[in-house]
């Protein structure tokens, strides 16, 4: 009996173990499939996750809630000029640089190549334009290598409940190029 319940302990310790394992790597998982391993920000896929909560938050508590996309000129100039890996070092920056300057309940992501976007909750469409207005200006003059600058397009939209995804991004990024 002795015997059985000291091999007993040890399986349960070791179950233990692999649990704490399992779950770390979870962790892992989830970070990886929501994380843009370039720029250490949310990736497309945990946006329009954050992005669906935040549409179901604003209906059911009736608060505003804005959306902003802006993207890099003439970032294949960039590229093309300097390389990638220097475009690569231009979208770090931009990001590390960006995520300090947000709110803590703002969710930033990276949208693809170059294209950036911002949920803001409790934002309405005129205080988000301050806060893209902001950004546009605060990015201007950030020196990315010797006298390398750029600067950025945006697209500030609100939700409405009957927007989609889609209908909200489309509106989003017609009026960036509106101004570009």
């Amino acid at each position: 009996n002795l015997d059985l319940e000291k091999r007993l302990e040890q399986k349960n310790k070791e179950l233990e173990q692999k649990n704490i394992e399992l779950e770390k790597r979870i962790h892992e998982v989830e970070f990886l499939s929501e994380t843009d391993p370039l720029t250490t920000i949310g990736n497309r896929r945990y946006f329009e996750l954050r992005l669906k909560n935040e549409m179901s938050r604003s209906i059911r508590y009736k608060h505003d809630l804005s959306l902003i996309i802006f993207d890099i000129d003439l970032f294949k100039n960039i590229n093309d000029k300097y390389g990638h890996k220097k475009g690569d070092l231009i979208l770090n920056k931009l990001a590390v640089t960006l995520k300090n300057k947000l709110r803590a309940n703002d969710c930033f992501a990276r949208w693809g190549g170059e294209e950036f976007a911002l949920i803001l909750p409790e934002l309405n469409i005129e205080r988000a334009a301050m806060v893209a207005e902001k950004l546009r200006q605060s990015i201007q003059y950030i020196e990315f290598d010797s006298n390398l600058f750029i600067t950025c397009s945006f697209g500030v939209t609100e939700y409405c409940q009957t927007d989609t995804i889609d209908t909200i991004f489309s509106r989003a990024d017609q009026i960036g190029r509106a101004h570009v």
